[in-house]
């Protein structure tokens, strides 16, 4: 996972060190895209959301296990084949 990838949550449980009063959690099935990474740790910071700074003096950031990549690529050419095999069906009616 880079820097400006489109991610899906698959797992938003247990996020019980988040104080969500102050700090938001993800939602599973939600998209999210990813603005940076914890240094050393792989951590996710994801745009529009910003979590607490630790003493350590970096941000907290999002599991990644927590998502999965999209692949557009996948996802296009399979809603191109559904609009096909739609388009051949109303032609075969007609």
């Amino acid at each position: 996972m880079n820097v400006g990838d489109k991610i899906i949550c698959i797992n938003d449980q247990n996020q019980y060190d988040l104080d969500r009063t102050k700090y938001p959690g993800v939602v599973q099935g939600e998209i999210y895209i990813i603005r940076g990474k914890r240094p050393n740790t792989g951590g996710l910071y994801l745009k529009g959301m910003y979590l607490e700074i630790l003493a350590d003096g970096v941000e907290r950031g999002f599991l990644p296990e927590r998502f999965r990549k999209i692949d557009e690529d996948f996802s296009t050419s399979i809603l191109n084949d559904i609009e096909n095999k739609i388009d051949q069906e109303i032609e075969e009616l007609v």
